[in-house]
């Protein structure tokens, strides 16, 4: 596991919340709070990650090294070890943003 993050809120609020978790090879899988299932149709809008971009870190053979939660759990933000961060809608599985800073991250 590369990184993990949580968010109370999840996708839309509700109970128990969403974790996001990121492998060494890129993918991105997004849990149940409670059940560390998939989440509900309720809180996400696709059924199958093929309809997200959720694959892009994976693609494009970037090492995740932290994630975060926006404070009402709508977005999250992905930086790799490259120095670019990626922004998904949680709701949507969609990328919204990237942000290449080109400072590699440092591991301590």
């Amino acid at each position: 596991m590369a990184c993990l993050a949580y968010s109370e809120t999840g996708a839309t609020g509700g109970g128990g919340g969403v974790v996001l978790s990121a492998d060494v090879k890129g993918v991105i899988e997004l849990w149940d709070g409670i059940t560390l299932g998939r989440p509900a149709l309720d809180r996400v809008r696709w059924s199958s990650k093929t309809q997200t971009d959720l694959f892009t870190l994976a693609k494009g053979k970037r090492l995740p090294c932290t994630a975060v939660f926006a404070p009402n759990g709508e977005r999250v933000a992905i930086r790799d070890t490259g120095g670019k961060t990626a922004v998904f809608d949680v709701a949507t599985g969609k990328q919204v943003l990237e942000v290449d800073d080109g400072a590699a991250a440092v591991a301590a």
